[in-house]
């Protein structure tokens, strides 16, 4: 089981029997129940700033700094890092080991995230994503939100600060809802359904 949004069948085909059954992929997504089946309500120029659970790197506390210090957005910064709570101003609200990150998500028109979980909670809620992966494990997770066209992914913090510089952060939003608009695949999370189903078909056939 892998549900990664860049995990492929092919990446087991030489460790696995050849009758192994292969629950992989983001079709086997599991994402909590209160996300499914849910819609946003999104605000204009409100913005998601979730960049996964765990302690950030310098350079990653430098990156939200540096952008929410555009007041021409308001910002919703979701964080288990408590160094976040030094970063202030009236266009941030702070939510620190937030244990209701639906309605938070839900009032945001885009989200600025790392590629990892929360990516596929954002997919349900149909929200456009600037992915900047920081950690080795996000890197191939990145692409493949980017290649599925669930947003865009800047590769690192320093790449996605200068196209902030180059272009904008008005620019990169607006690129980022262009290329979500020629997305083809869905996120449903119901990943925990069909792996049950898969394994209860199995012992029926066992015993």
């Amino acid at each position: 089981i892998n549900a990664n949004i860049s995990a492929t069948k092919k990446m087991y085909k030489c460790i696995t029997l050849p009758d192994t059954i292969l629950c992989v992929g983001y079709q086997f997504s599991i994402v909590g129940r209160e996300f499914i089946n849910e819609l946003g309500f999104p605000q204009k120029n409100r913005i998601l700033i979730a960049m996964g659970g765990g302690n950030y790197t310098d350079e990653l506390i430098e990156m939200i700094e540096k952008i929410v210090s555009n007041n021409n957005y308001c910002f919703e910064i979701v964080s288990n890092d408590n160094r976040i709570n030094r970063i202030n101003g009236s266009n941030i609200s702070l939510h620190i080991n937030s244990h209701n990150t639906l309605n938070i998500y839900k009032k945001c028109a885009a989200a600025i995230v790392a590629g990892g979980i929360t990516s596929f909670e954002l997919a349900i809620l149909n929200i456009p994503m600037l992915i900047v992966p920081f950690a080795e494990n996000q890197y191939l997770n990145a692409m493949a939100w980017e290649k599925k066209k669930f947003g865009v992914n800047y590769k690192n913090p320093k790449n996605f600060l200068d196209n902030i510089k180059n272009k904008g952060l008005s620019q990169l939003i607006d690129e980022t809802f262009e290329v979500q608009k020629l997305r083809k695949n869905t996120i449903k999370g119901k990943g925990a359904e069909k792996i049950t189903k898969i394994i209860l078909k199995q012992s029926n056939l066992n015993y």
